[in-house]
């Protein structure tokens, strides 16, 4: 081999080593991003105007799905059902959602939820307690800031019997929170 030849596979060794040491260093901060970021906790004032107050947790299982804990307490009438009978209803709220563009808890997220709560209904003839259910689907965004400041905007609906009947209910989704 010529000496010209030589130095050029050198520096080219040398480049493509350091590129790869480079490439290595960055994989281990994402990696290690990951591990110490899988898990979202959020208040959701979007649902207020369905009278529910709501708080979640989101554990990422991998990089595509998500497990959610949720918390509901529904204290008032909803912009919606204005003229239905007052109720308070408290119960945990599950689902699972699968993420797409980002790895979980961040970006694109689709998936359905289950929620039970315990009713107390109060009409003129008094008050009455029972359990409810409700079930439905939604999709949003989560979008992290600063590596820890988390906003997640979503829409979705379904349907839930809370004593007087199945009904159906939009969501709206404007949580804030953090990921950790």
């Amino acid at each position: 081999m010529n000496r010209n030849r030589l130095k050029t596979l050198a520096a080219a060794l040398v480049v493509a080593s350091s590129l790869a040491a480079t490439a290595a260093r960055a994989e281990d901060v994402y990696y290690q991003y990951r591990e110490e970021n899988q898990n979202a906790l959020m208040f959701d004032p979007g649902a207020l105007i369905n009278g529910v107050a709501n708080f979640e947790y989101e554990r990422a299982l991998n990089e595509l799905f998500g497990i959610t804990v949720g918390m509901n307490i529904d204290s008032y009438k909803s912009a919606w059902y204005a003229n239905a009978p007052g109720y308070v209803a408290i119960g945990p709220e599950l689902g699972v959602r699968f993420h797409f563009i980002r790895a979980a808890p961040r970006g694109f997220w689709i998936g359905p939820y289950l929620d039970l709560a315990y009713v107390a209904a109060h009409d003129r003839a008094g008050t009455t307690t029972s359990v409810g259910y409700g079930l439905g689907g939604a999709l949003g965004y989560n979008f992290v800031f600063f590596r820890h400041f988390l906003l997640s905007l979503g829409v979705g609906g379904g349907f839930g019997d809370y004593g007087y009947g199945i009904r159906g209910d939009p969501r709206f989704r404007l949580g804030v929170g953090a990921v950790f």
